[in-house]
Formats: structure tokens, sequence, C-alpha cells
């Protein structure tokens, strides 16, 4: 429905603009390098995409929300998300990194639980969520020190 997508959109517009004001604010500077402690190459993350895209296809080919009305791209696009939100979380340490990954991986959810209850104020909740994620990310880049690897200063 139409209301359903203005919610979402407004929230994602606002969490947006103050991502976007906290990278011109962060124009020059950037977080200190971290020891990776996974493959960082491009090949095995790309690999791990396709692994993590086709167990997710698999997953959208059965019903595993339980709701018979649930559309097969709506699925698709939940467990799409939800897959790919945590792998980003898992190979990524940057801060931005894991936040944009935990953003996307309450998209997902968002997407699977509007087939259950479509109601509006609950949608303005998991919108409110993404905003205050916003926030957390950005006091989390202008606030916080960059911790190195061993966890010091």
């Amino acid at each position: 429905p139409l209301t359903v997508a203005m919610v979402k959109w407004v929230a994602g517009l606002m969490s947006c603009g103050i991502l976007a004001l906290t990278f011109s604010r962060l124009a020059g500077v950037r977080e200190t390098p971290l020891q990776e402690v996974v493959p960082a190459g491009r090949w095995f993350r790309l690999l791990a995409i396709l692994l993590v895209g086709s167990a997710a296809l698999g997953l959208a080919r059965t019903n595993w929300l339980g709701v018979p009305e649930i559309q097969p791209a709506a699925n698709l696009g939940a467990s799409l998300l939800m897959g790919l939100g945590l792998l980003q979380i898992g190979l990524s340490q940057a801060r931005l990194r894991v936040g944009i990954g935990l953003m996307t991986l309450i998209s997902g959810f968002e997407i699977a639980y509007c087939v259950v209850e479509p109601s509006l104020a609950v949608l303005a909740l998991l919108g409110s969520i993404h905003i205050g994620l916003a926030m957390v990310i950005t006091f989390l880049l202008t606030t916080a020190p960059a911790l190195g690897p061993d966890g010091a200063q």
C-alpha cells in the first residue's frame, strides 16, 4: 500500500539525511585501518555473496514465514536482505560498514514483518529504528575514538 511505502520512504530519507550530514562533517577524516581477521579479497567476497544469494534464493522458494498469502518477491527480498546484512556484519570491522549491514538486516526483517502485521504504527516504529541506528552510527563515527587492532587508541 501507498501508506506503507510512504512511511518507509520518509524513515529512509531521514536516515540518509543524518548519515549525509555526518559524511559532510567528516570529509577529510579517515578511519584507522584495522587488522583483517577474515579474508578480505574481492574474490572471497564475491564468492560469499554468491553463496548467501543462492541460500536466500533457496530459502525464498519455501514458505519459511508460514504465511500463505506472502508474495514470492517479498519472500525473496526479505531473505536476500537479511542474508546480505548478516554477511556485511560478519565480514566488516569498520563501524560504518557494520552499521549499514545492521540497517540492511533490519530492512529485510521489515519486509518479512510487513506481511504479518501491516499496521502503520508498527511500521512507524520499525522506521524509527532506522533513524535511531543512523544517530548511533553518527555518534560512533564522530565522538568515539578509532581503536587499533589491539584495542588501544
